[in-house]
């Protein structure tokens, strides 16, 4: 976690804002770079017609 993360962090848990915990994943750059959770769940199982 980089310094500016922490930042952030810290400042989400004092505040408890959703404002604040947005910018604290903003500047995350491993949550920008994986993809999207549903479409790895539908890519998975793509033979099963529930989606």
């Amino acid at each position: 976690m980089t310094e500016r993360e922490k930042e952030h962090w810290q400042t989400f848990t004092q505040t408890g804002q959703v404002r604040d915990y947005l910018r604290y994943l903003h500047c995350r750059p491993a949550l920008r770079d994986e993809p999207n959770p549903r479409r790895r769940i539908q890519d998975s199982s793509k033979y099963k017609n529930f989606y």
